[in-house]
């Protein structure tokens, strides 16, 4: 009905809930990112969760899934202890979950280059700690800044490959929660 009506289907455990991807594998398994940054997993289109990730930072806000290889998927970590924050990892379908080279800093937009799968974009919500936006080209093992054109005090909300021209990447920026802010466009990446 186009979204006139929906149904609860169940609840994903930690208070919070944030982030949600639904695997596109499989329209039954889903994950969850919660507070206290939990990541939950369902494998029956959200009636039943089950947690894979404990808690560690304040927020799960996003996922990224590797289009050519579902059982690979990003989430990023926002505003916990350092050790928790970051760019966390699962190769084996969400069962576990590892953090990256992006550790220590709070992470809150991510996008897959769904041309090139081993190329991620994480933006990063760290006030005034040169915030940015990170790329790694080797699936996390290893992170370069692209700041060149963005405020270091930006906020980075929301980000995304081009999927016809991977070399185009938006991003979604504010200062601060409602201070002034724009769309930026990375060009060849």
């Amino acid at each position: 009905d186009r979204g006139a009506t929906w149904t609860l289907k169940g609840h994903a455990g930690a208070t919070g809930l944030c982030g949600l991807v639904v695997r596109p594998d499989s329209s039954d398994i889903l994950y969850a990112g919660a507070g206290f940054g939990q990541i939950s997993k369902s494998t029956n289109q959200g009636q039943n969760w089950r947690l894979v990730k404990p808690g560690g930072s304040q927020e799960i806000p996003k996922f990224a899934i590797d289009p050519s290889n579902p059982q690979i998927a990003y989430a990023t970590a926002f505003a916990g202890t350092l050790s928790s924050d970051g760019v966390w990892k699962t190769t084996d379908g969400g069962e576990h979950w590892s953090l990256t080279a992006m550790a220590s800093k709070s992470m809150w937009c991510i996008d897959i280059d769904p041309q090139h799968p081993g190329t991620v974009y994480a933006g990063a919500f760290d006030d005034n700690v040169a915030a940015g936006i990170q790329k790694t080209t080797d699936g996390g093992a290893t992170w370069v800044q692209l700041d060149k054109g963005l405020d270091r005090n930006y906020a980075m909300w929301n980000l995304k490959v081009d999927p016809l021209d991977s070399t185009n990447i938006y991003v979604a920026c504010t200062v601060g929660d409602f201070g002034p802010n724009g769309v930026y466009k990375l060009s060849n990446a």
